[in-house]
């Protein structure tokens, strides 16, 4: 479905090429169309709302401790120093809501302490095996460090939402970005070229701008660059 030949012109020209400006050549439907052919067939569409949805545990804290893992989502990003202290308080008042581990490794990350941001994902999973953000932090974790392998138990070898929670009908926005932008690169690197493209217009769909996408358009031209460059024997000097 992906024209070859605008990346083996800018290969043995040494040429930039956008990963989004040759994904823009690819009908949706035709990737549609492919994958009903296919197994596995097209995943089931995602209902999703950008509204907060309801969190048992996160739900029965208390008003100010409320209001402070709210401080702390605030601020992770940004001032991640500042939000570590807060979120490790209320970790220790409430070991069991999954959602202040989740920003503390975030916290972590955007400090770039990989070692720490690693260690607290790891206990997430042991402690919340079913929850979607430590599922697919470990992902994204995994998939940075080149052990794509590790994806399919992290997964369940379950690739779709709707088959990981089947009792759920809507999921969050972040919900599905994160979880389409990992598999979506996991189908990229096992060459499993259709189901990345599905993933990548999922993403395109609700969220254009976001690097999600464009990380999973980039894992796509790279898995297409690379197969190629082993037909033409060649190596490329093709830019970014």
């Amino acid at each position: 479905l992906i024209n070859p030949v605008p990346i083996m012109t800018a290969m043995l020209e040494g040429k930039s090429i956008d990963p989004r400006e040759l994904l823009a050549t690819v009908d949706p439907k035709d990737v549609t169309r492919a994958l009903e052919k296919t197994k596995a067939g097209v995943p089931r569409p995602i209902r999703m709302t950008d509204k907060p949805l309801e969190e048992p545990t996160s739900d029965k804290m208390g008003w100010l401790d409320k209001q402070k893992l709210r401080l702390g989502y605030e601020m992770h990003s940004k001032h991640p120093e500042k939000a570590l202290p807060i979120l490790h308080a209320l970790r220790k008042k409430h070991p069991n809501v999954p959602r202040i581990y989740n920003y503390i490794w975030a916290a972590y990350a955007y400090m770039g302490r990989d070692d720490e941001r690693l260690a607290v994902l790891e206990e997430t999973y042991a402690k919340f095996p079913d929850y979607l953000f430590a599922k697919t932090g470990l992902a994204e974790y995994y998939l940075k460090e080149g052990y794509h392998q590790k994806i399919p138990e992290l997964f369940d070898r379950k690739y779709e939402l709707y088959l990981l929670y089947p009792e759920m009908e809507v999921f969050h926005v972040s919900q599905v970005r994160a979880f389409l932008h990992t598999t979506g690169i996991y189908f990229a690197r096992i060459n499993q070229i259709n189901r990345a493209l599905y993933h990548y217009f999922g993403l395109m769909s609700f969220a254009p701008k976001d690097t999600a996408a464009e990380d999973v358009a980039y894992e796509i031209l790279r898995k297409e660059l690379q197969k190629i460059k082993n037909r033409m024997g060649k190596k490329s000097s093709l830019k970014w």
